[in-house]
C-alpha cells in the first residue's frame, strides 16, 4: 500500500483489507429489475459494517460483457471523521466505486454531495440516488437503488419519491 502520513481508503480497499464490512451484498437474485431498494450508511471511517455491495452478475446493457461482467460497485458514505479527517470538500458525500475484478483497481464512478442526486450505469442498468444525509454534520446518508433494463426513469419510478423539492 506504500507509505502515507495520512492513508484515507476508499470503501473497496477498506472491504478487500477486512477493515469493513457491507451492509448488504446485491445481486440479480435480490436486486430484481424495477425494485427500489433503500439503505441508510454510516459515515465510512465511522462504522465497521458501512457500505453497500453490488455484483453485477446480470446481462449488460451495452452487450460488453468483457467491461464489467461480474464486477462490483462499492457505495459508501464518505464524511471528514476518523480517518476520513481532511478529506478533500469534493469527496464528502456518497461515493460510488466500481472495481471491474477481484484485485483490480476501483475507480470513482461519482460522489453524490446532496440529496436528490442521482448516477446511472448505462453499462449495467443501475441507478443510485441520495435522498437524505445532506449538510457537513450528516452522520448518514440514505441512498435508494434500483436496476432497470429499458428506461430508469419508467423502471425505477419511486427512486426520488418522497425526497424534498
Amino acid at each position: 500500500m506504500g507509505y502515507c502520513e495520512r492513508c484515507s481508503y476508499n470503501a473497496p480497499h477498506l472491504v478487500y483489507l477486512g477493515w469493513a464490512l457491507p451492509i448488504a451484498r446485491l445481486s440479480a437474485a435480490n436486486l430484481p429489475v424495477g425494485a427500489v431498494r433503500s439503505y441508510t450508511l454510516p459515515a465510512l471511517t465511522a462504522a465497521r459494517t458501512s457500505t453497500l455491495q453490488i455484483t453485477v452478475n446480470w446481462p449488460l446493457l451495452d452487450g460488453n460483457n468483457t467491461t464489467l461482467a461480474n464486477g462490483t460497485y462499492f457505495v459508501s458514505f464518505r464524511r471528514p471523521v476518523g480517518q476520513d479527517v481532511g478529506l478533500p470538500a469534493e469527496y464528502v458525500g456518497v461515493s460510488i466505486h466500481a472495481v471491474a475484478a477481484p484485485g483490480r483497481n476501483p475507480y470513482l464512478q461519482q460522489v453524490l454531495q446532496e440529496p436528490k442526486e442521482l448516477w446511472l450505469s448505462m453499462h449495467a442498468g443501475l441507478a443510485v440516488a441520495r435522498v437524505s444525509g445532506g449538510g457537513v454534520n450528516a452522520t448518514t446518508a440514505t441512498v435508494r437503488v434500483c436496476r432497470w433494463t429499458s428506461s430508469p426513469i419508467a423502471q425505477c419510478a419511486g427512486l426520488l419519491a418522497g425526497v424534498d423539492e
